[in-house]
Formats: C-alpha cells, structure tokens, sequence
C-alpha cells in the first residue's frame, strides 16, 4: 500500500509542468493553521496551499480591521487578496473553498451569510455593497470563482474596478463622485478570495493592471489536484467542530487586539530578511511580486493571532516567508515568461483603448501613478514626433489643459 502511495506521489510530481513550484515547506503548517490544513487535507482532492491561503484569507476578515501592525506611517490590518491558479478547471480550487465555507459556518453563521458574497462587476457596485452594511461593520469577502470575468471587466474603459481594489486592499477611504447618488466609505475592509487558470491570467489580464499595483495587492496560489479520492473523504463532523471551536476562540482573542508587534527574535529575522522581500525584481514578475514585505506582515500577523498571541513571534514569521517563497515561486511561474510590453507600447495602447482624450494626470491613473511625469511626457513627444499620437488644448472653467489621443490611420500615414 506504502508503495501504491508513494508511486501515485511520482506520477503526480512527473506530471507537473516545468517550473511549478515546491510544495509548501513544512514551516507554513504551524500551529492552529496548520493543524487546520492537515486535518481536513487527508480528505480532500485539494492542494494544501489552497485550503491554507484561503484559510488565513477568510480568518483575516473574519477579526476585522482591529489587530495592525505599523509600517511608518501606514497601518495595515490582516485584509488578503488571494488568487489560486491552476492549469485547468480540475486543479479541485472550488472543492478547497467548499471546504472554507463549512468551516467558518460552524465558526460564525452569521458573518458568512450576510458577509461573504460573490462577484466583482464594478467598482462602484463594490461600494454600493459596502455602502448597505453596517457602518460601524464593513468586513466583505467577496469570493470569485471566475477571475478571468473581472479582468475583462477591468479592460473596458472607464470602469473603477481595479482602481477600487487597490484602495480597498489599503483600507482607504472609497467613493463614487456623481450629481445624483454620491457614495463614500471611509472604512472598508475587504479580502478576496479568486479562482482562475493559467490560460485566463495569459489571456485576459492586461500588464496595465500587472504593472499599476493591482497584480501585487494579490496571493499568487498555485494549486492542483492533490490525489484521487474516488469516494471522496471521511473527514467526520466531530472533527470539523472542534477545529471550528478553535477558531471561534481564536477569533474571540483577536478581536480585542490593537498593534501587533514583532518580538525581539522575530524582529532580527525580520531585519535578516528584509533586504530580499525589497529588492528590485525587474519586469512582470517584479510588478507582480513588489509588496513582499506588507504580505509577509499581514501573513504573520494572522499566523500569530490564530495561535492566540499578541505578538508575532519567530514560528510566525518563519511561516509567512514559506507561504511568501511558495506565492512568490507561483508568481515566477504565472508571469516570469511572460513577454513584457515596452512602455512606449503600454502609454500608445491605452491611449489607443481610450474612447477619449486623456490628460497626462488620466494617463498616470492608468499607468497605476507609478510612472514619473518626466518619463510620460518624454514618452508622449517621442510617441508624437512619430506620428502616433496627437496633442491639443482643451478649454476648462480655469486654464486649458493639455489632452493627448492615439493618431487614427490615416493620420498615421501623413
């Protein structure tokens, strides 16, 4: 049987394509996370970095915006975005979240009903639904079992999707602007919880939102199918409610926290580690991957407060950089060899995309307002004395603005 096993493990690794990650270190499976994971793997056709990514993603809203840790100035709470990725439509990532929900409605009937809810379509749909909830209240986890359907949605022009996730991963304040139904929510507190394929990412995710912020707010999660269970599980009740009474105790311990800090060990790994979680990674996987050290945090933090500490020790951040290595190896995976677009082709196509002209401040939004305005200017005269793209003033209340559209063909052709 042993050996039944351990050829089955064989076929499993030989069939794996070229450059999928390791599995997840044994570190990431510390205390009540952990313990989570290997009793419910056994039984499941899911990945392990599935049922564990979700898990922290669904407990991190679960507490709330209350336990924090400081980077400086800005305060991050214990909010994820996660996006597992397999290769097809069996990689068994609806199974890992099926898995998720049943836990946490042992754990808190209430917040899965009226807080976690499917679909992204826009963002101001977003806010509408934060609007609705409580406003002393505005956890959301918003599950999306098909990604490829918001990365379509983020390509139309005009739409605030990505815009707005980028805010809501920060917890900042989010609003509509319009005459007839202004909307604002200064305290939102979203996690994600995304399911797509390879072939999607490649297909419908543009590298405007790999390179604007939006790609690096997200969990990078490679998964597939982890055995064949013809018959399924055995997982029994009695074993599901005992770790769901685990985790309602270690919700009830974190809801009465305030900053989390890293303890006098944890801190001088922090420091070793720190100058590798920022270092300048170029291209794709660079702009995907460039948040490292605040995932980290966030990860640790959740690792700690489900242990029921009230501050992140080694285990903890030992942990988050092996979830950390295994997202950034799936990340090197999903976007490494991807052909990257020249700037000077990124600024024309979404000029090109735009159905209007666009001020140098629109362009920057679309940019992700990482680029320097010298360089979107040098790029735009470059662009212009090409014959690419055309310039003119445009009259306002105040002084004129400059406005700047992708040349039409026969423009082109003078």
């Amino acid at each position: 049987m042993a050996n039944k096993h351990k050829n089955k493990k064989h076929s499993q690794k030989a069939s794996m394509p070229a450059g999928w990650p390791e599995p997840l270190d044994e570190k990431a499976f510390q205390g009540l996370l952990g313990k989570i994971v290997r009793t419910i793997e056994p039984h499941t056709e899911a990945d392990p970095a599935a049922l564990l990514v979700q898990t922290a993603t669904a407990f991190g809203n679960l507490i709330g915006r209350n336990p924090h840790f400081m980077v400086e100035a800005t305060r991050h709470a214990g909010n994820l975005f996660s996006a597992l990725v397999g290769i097809s439509s069996k990689s068994r990532k609806g199974t890992s979240w099926g898995y998720e929900l049943e836990l946490f409605r042992l754990v808190d009937r209430s917040w899965v009903r009226k807080r976690v809810q499917p679909g992204l379509s826009t963002g101001e749909g977003l806010i509408q639904t934060l609007v609705e909830l409580d406003p002393h209240d505005r956890r959301l986890l918003v599950f999306e079992d098909e990604m490829s359907a918001m990365f379509r949605v983020m390509s139309r022009w005009g739409n605030t999707l990505s815009t707005t996730l980028r805010r809501a991963w920060d917890s900042l304040p989010l609003q509509v602007m319009t005459k007839e139904s202004p909307l604002r929510v200064s305290n939102p507190y979203l996690s994600i919880v995304a399911q797509t394929t390879l072939h999607d990412i490649r297909r419908y995710l543009g590298q405007s939102d790999i390179f604007n912020g939006f790609a690096n707010r997200f969990l990078w999660v490679c998964v597939m199918r982890s055995k064949f269970l013809p018959h399924g599980g055995g997982l029994k009740k009695k074993q599901f409610a005992l770790l769901a009474q685990e985790v309602r105790k270690s919700a009830d311990f974190a809801f009465k926290q305030k900053e989390m800090k890293l303890s006098k060990h944890a801190a001088r790994l922090w420091e070793q580690e720190y100058s590798t979680l920022s270092a300048d990674v170029p291209g794709l996987l660079g702009a995907a991957t460039s948040r490292a050290e605040a995932q980290v945090r966030r990860l640790a933090m959740i690792y700690a407060l489900m242990d029921r500490c009230a501050g992140i020790k080694t285990r903890h951040l030992e942990a988050a950089l092996a979830v950390w290595k295994y997202c950034n190896d799936s990340a090197r995976f999903i976007f490494a060899d991807r052909q990257e677009v020249s700037f000077d082709n990124r600024l024309l196509s979404i000029l090109r995309d735009s159905k209007r002209s666009l001020t140098r401040s629109e362009i920057s939004e679309a940019l992700g307002r990482h680029t320097p305005s010298e360089v979107i200017g040098r790029t735009l005269h470059t662009l212009r004395a090409k014959g690419l793209v055309r310039s003119k003033q445009r009259k306002t209340a105040g002084r004129s603005a400059e406005v700047w559209r992708a040349a039409t063909e026969e423009e082109g052709e003078q």
